[in-house]
C-alpha cells in the first residue's frame, strides 16, 4: 500500500446497510467480488473536503472501481447519487469520510433499458408499478432513438415530471 496515497470515503452508515436487508446483505458477504466492487465505488481517489465536493455539485466524478459517482446540491444538501451525505469532513490520517445514508450501488454491468434497471436495482418499485400501471413501462423499455442526446440530471430537475416524460418518450418512441 502506498503511505502517501489519500482517500475519500463515502462512508453508508448500518442504517444505511440495514435498508439492503439481511438476505442481500449474506448474499454480498458470499461474493466477495461484487461486494468489492460496491465499496470500492464508495472511494474517490484523493482528499476531496465538503467544501470541495459542494463545488462540483452538478458533475460527475470517478470511483475507485472506475465507475462514476453524480454529486448535487438538493435543498441545499450534497447527494452523492440519490444518498444524501449527512456528516462530512470526518478526517483521518489517509483522507477524509463523509457520511451517507444509503448504500452506494454501481452501474450494473452490460446494458439493461431503464425498466429492467429499475426492476433490478429494487429500490424503484413505486417508478415501477406506475410505470406498468401507465403502460410506459413497455415505451421505455425499448431503445432510445439515435437522434436523442441524453440529459443530465440537472435537466431533468430543473423543469417538472409533466414536461420531462413527455421528452422520455419522445426519444424511446
Amino acid at each position: 500500500a502506498d503511505d502517501s496515497q489519500t482517500y475519500t470515503v463515502f462512508a453508508p452508515t448500518d442504517a444505511a446497510f440495514d435498508k439492503l436487508g439481511s438476505d442481500t446483505i449474506q448474499s454480498l458477504l458470499d461474493d466477495p467480488d461484487t461486494l468489492r466492487d460496491i465499496l470500492l465505488y464508495h472511494v474517490v481517489p484523493g482528499s476531496v473536503n465538503a467544501e470541495s465536493a459542494i463545488s462540483l455539485a452538478g458533475s460527475s466524478v470517478e470511483t475507485a472501481n472506475g465507475d462514476s459517482i453524480a454529486l448535487s446540491l438538493q435543498d441545499g444538501a450534497l447527494f452523492i447519487n440519490d444518498s444524501e451525505v449527512t456528516s462530512t469532513d470526518v478526517n483521518a490520517t489517509n483522507g477524509i469520510i463523509h457520511v451517507i445514508d444509503t448504500v452506494l450501488l454501481p452501474p450494473a454491468d452490460g446494458t439493461s433499458n431503464i425498466v429492467d434497471t429499475a426492476v433490478g436495482a429494487g429500490s424503484f418499485t413505486t417508478l415501477v408499478a406506475a410505470l406498468q400501471a401507465t403502460g410506459l413501462d413497455s415505451v421505455l423499455a425499448e431503445s432510445l432513438r439515435e437522434d436523442c442526446t441524453p440529459r443530465s440530471d440537472a435537466t431533468y430537475s430543473a423543469v417538472s415530471v409533466v414536461r420531462w416524460v413527455p421528452l422520455i418518450i419522445d426519444c424511446y418512441g
